[in-house]
């Protein structure tokens, strides 16, 4: 695989990594408090690592599993967690959606835009295999 490819692909979880350092250097100078949804992105951040280490495809893969969780609000990359929802009805009779962080659904879509062809080829060679 060329450089530049490798770059790309390597993109979306560098730019991950710069924001968890960002965040853990406001954590360290006591500017907020980690919680538990940092920890776990710290954890599974450094476990990305690993498994771009040993193989890209995985890596790129994780990439994305870990943008999903965060998306839903179990994972948390920025110091402070934003998340949203949409209630649809009123009063007691509302249904919520699951919260989402939207910060992190903007960088899912990035990821989705910079890894799609990527992506779409391992779709097609597994399904020829």
């Amino acid at each position: 695989m060329k450089i530049q490819r490798k770059l790309l692909l390597l993109l979306s979880y560098l730019l991950l990594v710069g924001i968890m350092i960002y965040t853990w250097v406001l954590f360290i100078t006591g500017a907020y408090l980690p919680q538990w949804q940092h920890w776990v992105a710290l954890i599974l951040m450094v476990l990305n690592g690993l498994f771009y280490l040993r193989s890209m495809k995985t890596g790129t893969l994780f990439t994305g599993v870990v943008l999903i969780l965060a998306t839903f609000n179990l994972l948390a990359f920025f110091p402070a967690i934003e998340w949203s929802y949409l209630s649809f009805g009123s009063g007691d009779n509302a249904v919520h959606t699951p919260g989402i962080q939207l910060r992190s659904l903007l960088f899912l879509i990035i990821y989705a835009c910079i890894n799609v062809n990527y992506l779409t080829d391992l779709y097609v060679n597994r399904k020829k295999n």
